[in-house]
């Protein structure tokens, strides 16, 4: 027996309606807010993968139980790092859609001048892992450690940099907490 593979088109939009129960409309807007990129046919017609399928649970899971908005769930496929998942090159990310903007998921850019122009959206890694909320959790976690990381860094670098130019007039560097201190026990 062959194996499944979980992205194949299977399912008209009537089917999924009825394995779901929610109305053909309900998948059609999730599809033109982003959210959701079906299989067409050449005839413009929907299929729906099983792959297509779990998505769509996630969504419905995130919008009823979670109480995540469609906006908000743009938001969140806007801070994916496409780039580095697919690893692009810097001068492609430039002129990346995906990359300078911040209001949906990568896969509902056109992709002319990158790497991902000849890939089909629906079944490149980025959009296939942005189902995965733990997935998605872990590189914005990621991705705030680094920015607040390099803020800090930043910061006492700042501090050190502007100290190292006064010092206390017992020849110390400036330090607030030590200063503090110091009234504090007078």
């Amino acid at each position: 027996m062959k194996n499944h593979n979980p992205d194949t088109p299977l399912y008209s939009i009537g089917t999924v309606v009825r394995m779901l129960g929610v109305s053909a409309q309900t998948l059609r807007m999730y599809e033109s807010e982003g959210l959701l990129a079906p299989y067409k046919t050449d005839g413009n017609q929907r299929l729906y993968s099983d792959a297509d399928v779990e998505r769509l649970e996630c969504i419905r899971k995130a919008i009823n139980l979670e109480k995540i908005s469609i906006g908000g769930m743009k938001k969140i496929h806007s801070m994916i790092p496409c780039w580095n998942i697919m690893e692009c090159p810097e001068e492609q990310r430039e002129k990346c859609p995906a990359f300078k903007n911040q209001t949906a998921g990568c896969w509902t850019y056109n992709h002319e001048h990158s790497l991902c122009g000849d890939m089909e959206c629906r079944v490149c890694k980025v959009y296939k892992l942005a189902s995965h909320t733990g997935y998605i959790k872990e590189q914005i976690i990621k991705m705030s450690y680094t920015k607040d990381h390099t803020a800090v860094e930043a910061a006492r670098d700042h501090h050190h940099e502007k100290n190292n130019h006064s010092t206390h007039h017992h020849g110390t560097v400036d330090d607030p907490v030590s200063d503090k201190h110091r009234q504090e026990e007078r």
